[in-house]
């Protein structure tokens, strides 16, 4: 898919997306999401392939079998062993 998604609730992607990402709530990437494009949400956990700044108002977590490419934005920051990240950081 290609565009833009802004939701007041919680999201979940499995799969490819181009485009923004806005979400009031918690947004969690599984396994098999590969998203090209900029992030926004209270919470973040990346469990497939991200390129692109993510701005999390909470929490970005990067587990085992993900891998973030690009600037990020966030409060806490988890990293689990074998999660890859790329880029800046900046803590609120």
């Amino acid at each position: 898919m290609t565009g833009k998604i802004v939701s007041k609730s919680d999201a979940r992607i499995e799969g490819k997306f181009d485009g923004e990402i806005e979400i009031k709530g918690d947004l969690t990437l599984g396994v098999s999401a590969e998203v090209e494009g900029n992030i926004k949400a209270r919470n973040v956990s990346v469990g497939g392939k991200v390129k692109g700044g993510v701005t999390a108002g909470n929490l970005l977590e990067i587990t085992a079998s993900g891998s973030l490419r690009g600037d990020i934005i966030t409060k806490e920051l988890l990293i689990e062993t074998g999660g890859v990240f790329v880029g800046s950081s900046k803590h609120w």
